[in-house]
């Protein structure tokens, strides 16, 4: 169960931090947005490793994929935000 929440909030972080970071870089902060990028990477393939470690556990893709939705929604809030 542990490693489902893990999933699920790395993955709102990853796809929230992959928003921000290309608003950061249109707004021409070439620096800030490659660092985030090491950050953003590091999370990914964290969790990722955390699903493909156990692929016999398919509610740990559900999970992952789930957070990629929610990861959408708060990224989007996130991009309404830092827009205005």
């Amino acid at each position: 169960m542990n490693d489902l929440l893990i999933i699920f909030a790395a993955q709102i972080i990853y796809v929230s931090l992959v928003t921000v970071r290309w608003i950061i870089l249109v707004r021409g902060a070439r620096y800030l947005a490659s660092a985030m990028s090491f950050v953003e990477i590091l999370v990914y393939a964290y969790t990722l490793s955390l699903v493909v470690s156990k692929l016999d556990e398919p509610v740990r893709l559900v999970v992952y994929a789930a957070g990629y939705a929610v990861g959408c929604l708060v990224g989007s809030a996130l991009e309404q935000r830092i827009a205005y």
